[in-house]
């Protein structure tokens, strides 16, 4: 047994192991990226141009079958399989190529849906007083203070609103004893990032660890090939 063999088949277990890590960690990410954008679907029943949710679900799918794959990887080298680890190959392949699209065209699309969102918030935003069913006000109140955010680009968007200087509550870190949270009460801590700006930025993670999933992805796939080529031919030596 050479020793490039026994190399190609300890890189290979880490990196299916790395994979597997990762590959949660893309789960994760994604997982928090769709719980923080989906509120804005909400809003009034409102359907995107842009399906970001389904793109997420997507790479979602794909990380879980990567996830697995990963198990067929390792398998496959501590068995010294041949065919499991071309099919580990192939299947891995169809698995990034998949990736990429998806990430590619989401990546393609994000001045898309930043424009439809801020389209979103400030059509939602001027029913924030007066919204009758309450969805538009609830949503907006969770949106604001699960991201810590205020208003679309910052608080000055609600003078517009109330004409004054008071904020919605979720605006604040911490309501003052009586009850009003505002743009100038320091002791309210005002939240001064606007939630277009957070919203967006929470797609950013979701990029770059599909991104370092799909290079790990593909030094697996080559490595894989190459071990799996020393099996055959060491089988047929012997």
């Amino acid at each position: 047994m050479s020793c490039t063999y026994s190399c190609n088949k300890l890189i290979l277990f880490t990196v299916n192991l790395v994979v597997a890590i990762c590959s949660l960690a893309v789960l994760i990410v994604c997982s928090l990226a769709l719980i923080n954008v989906q509120p804005l679907y909400d809003l009034h029943n409102i359907t995107l141009k842009v399906p970001v949710p389904l793109a997420l679900w997507i790479i979602i799918a794909v990380a879980g079958v990567a996830f697995l794959l990963s198990f067929i990887g390792c398998c496959g080298a501590l068995n010294e399989s041949s065919c499991l680890l071309y099919l580990f190959a192939t299947i891995l392949s169809i698995v990034l190529v998949v990736q990429l699209a998806v990430v590619g065209f989401s990546y393609y699309k994000q001045d898309d849906f930043k424009a439809e969102i801020n389209n979103v918030l400030n059509l939602t935003l001027y029913d924030y007083p007066k919204s009758k069913d309450g969805i538009v006000r609830k949503t907006w109140d969770v949106i604001q203070t699960d991201l810590k955010c205020c208003g679309i680009n910052g608080p000055e968007d609600w003078q517009h609103i109330f004409n004054n200087d008071t904020l919605p509550n979720a605006c604040c870190e911490a309501v003052p004893a009586d009850g009003s949270c505002n743009v100038r009460d320091e002791e309210s801590s005002a939240f001064k990032t606007g939630c277009l700006e957070v919203i967006v930025s929470k797609l950013d993670p979701v990029f770059m660890s599909v991104l370092i999933v799909g290079i790990l992805e593909l030094l697996g796939i080559i490595i894989a090939c190459c071990l799996s080529s020393s099996i055959t031919a060491q089988y047929r030596t012997v």
